[in-house]
């Protein structure tokens, strides 16, 4: 068998492989390019059979997976936190020494994978979260416009800063200059930034009708196009997760837990997805602002009374995480959906 270790970096990456039992070094070179071209030369365009590459989970490590996969058996992400707790002594840190580290923890069977995402997977989540970073900047934008015109005593009357009347309010305000040339700059970018956001909500609509788990969890009350989008490019496979329990920890809506012989308390939310945590938390606002008599509506309903607004959303935001395990790992509709 032959374990590679890969240092994936955008422009570079570093090879190093050994066969075992053997122990005699079969690939050692750096400075290759990150081109699907310069890994067809360094493999010969051919398959290595019995061979198995690993690298560090990074922001390319689908990418560089993706260029290995047709010359080797199996290619391992492995989880980088795991990776330097192993690293065996002390020694330079080089890209080499990096590889050579990455192909014996893979060798000795030390790696802790980690899940890899599909193109179309990625794809998609860079769809939802170029939504998301839209949206913020223009609440960002909103928020900087208003505080600039409180500074000089005015305050627009209109909520909607892109709506057509508060356009026209913003047109016609003057400032001492340059703050004028601000506001100026500042409105037209939040103007542009709410052309963009309505042009990617309108792709985001036309990708999940072609997505059949994103129209499964819009059966869920508070569950719109982008929220179902997001959960589904965020999650891949659902089945990587042994029970919702898992899930609802991944997503950063689990409380964390301390213990100590008969000494147990709960503390703050574990740190998780923080995409999948705004996505459930969003869907049980929306439950929680709805009329009706739904199971969820009602849920929340019974939390508000003895756990507060806050900790009731919180805990709807849970439930929902949990009927959306449930759904896509029997690929099923919502029970009580209309």
């Amino acid at each position: 068998m032959i374990y590679i270790g890969v240092d994936a970096h955008k422009s570079f990456s570093t090879f190093y492989g050994f066969a075992k039992p053997t122990g005699e070094v079969v690939l050692d070179e750096d400075k290759v390019p990150t081109q699907a071209e310069a890994f067809t030369q360094l493999f010969g365009g051919c398959r290595w059979e019995q061979a198995i590459a690993t690298v560090e989970a990074s922001n390319i490590s689908c990418f560089v997976a993706e260029m290995l996969q047709p010359f080797v058996e199996r290619v391992v992400i492995a989880d980088p936190k795991v990776v330097r707790q192993l690293v065996r002594y002390s020694r330079p840190k080089t890209d080499k020494v990096d590889a050579q580290e990455l192909a014996w923890q893979l060798s000795q069977g030390l790696i802790h994978e980690v899940y890899q995402h599909t193109p179309d997977n990625l794809a998609q989540r860079a769809l939802t979260r170029g939504l998301g970073s839209v949206t913020s900047n223009g609440t960002r934008l909103r928020n900087q416009i208003r505080s600039l015109l409180g500074q000089f005593g005015l305050d627009c009357p209109y909520r909607d800063l892109c709506g057509k009347a508060a356009r026209q309010w913003l047109h016609n305000v003057e400032l001492r200059e340059p703050a004028g040339t601000v506001l100026q700059a500042m409105t037209q970018a939040l103007f542009d930034t709410q052309d963009q956001r309505q042009w990617l909500q309108k792709k985001v609509k036309a990708t999940g009708r072609q997505q059949e788990q994103a129209q499964l969890l819009q059966t869920v009350p508070g569950i719109g196009p982008q929220t179902a989008l997001t959960i589904v490019s965020e999650v891949g496979d659902m089945r990587r997760f042994p029970n919702h329990a898992a899930f609802v920890n991944f997503c950063g809506l689990a409380p964390s837990t301390k213990q100590s012989g008969n000494f147990r308390r709960s503390g703050n939310l574990v740190k998780g997805n923080k995409h999948l945590k705004r996505a459930f938390t969003q869907a049980a606002n929306s439950v929680a602002r709805q009329k009706g008599d739904t199971p969820l509506h009602q849920h929340y309903h019974r939390r508000l009374w003895s756990l507060g607004a806050n900790q009731a959303k919180l805990d709807t935001a849970r439930k929902i995480a949990r009927i959306t395990y449930a759904m896509l790992t029997r690929h099923e509709p919502y029970r009580y959906a209309n």
